[in-house]
């Protein structure tokens, strides 16, 4: 049978003294860093691994309690479960749920556009801030070199959760599925 877990109470790093929501938190998360006015993407490219580093001894505690004979998770959102499940020797499925691997680069242009961004300005963004650099930089040395700046953004829409997996199911079929740029398919080979 199934079985509710808190992610709230398993992620105390993640959630203590924060709002009890992921959205919540990043609102914290962005508070703490002095991002408060900052956009979406903006904060999202500069805090999304420090995030990750907060909610990984959480993941791996719970993980290690439960001890599942494998990880499904959304290759999207969640990049902690697949590092998590890579960590401690876990089988991993990433469930991807658009229009396959190639529909990101869109969307995410989009985004950054609407913002007045562009990817190289959000690399550039990301290479200066120091607590991502910082982080990036704990999380190699503690967990293996899992970690990058240039993740999701060279070539844009790279999902290492996708690399990372044991499986990947894509629910599109090819003849659906948004083209992906040369570099990207590249990246994925």
């Amino acid at each position: 049978g199934a079985a509710f877990h808190s992610e709230i109470e398993n992620l105390p790093e993640m959630y203590e003294g924060r709002q009890a929501s992921l959205f919540g938190a990043f609102e914290d998360v962005k508070k703490e860093h002095g991002m408060e006015d900052a956009s979406m993407m903006v904060a999202l490219s500069k805090l999304k691994g420090i995030m990750v580093e907060m909610m990984l001894p959480g993941i791996l505690r719970w993980l290690r309690k439960l001890r599942p004979s494998a990880v499904v998770y959304c290759p999207i959102m969640n990049q902690e479960a697949a590092i998590s499940a890579k960590v401690l020797g876990i089988p991993s499925v990433a469930v991807l749920t658009t229009a396959g691997p190639g529909s990101l680069v869109k969307a995410i242009d989009g985004l950054f556009r609407s913002e007045g961004l562009e990817p190289k300005d959000v690399m550039r963004m990301r290479e200066t801030y120091a607590p991502l650099r910082e982080s990036i930089e704990r999380l190699n040395a503690k967990y293996g070199s899992l970690f990058s700046l240039k993740a999701f953004y060279e070539p844009l829409g790279k999902l290492e959760a996708v690399i990372q997996s044991t499986l990947t199911l894509v629910t599109t079929c090819e003849a659906l599925q948004d083209p992906m740029t040369p570099e990207l398919a590249q990246a994925y080979k």
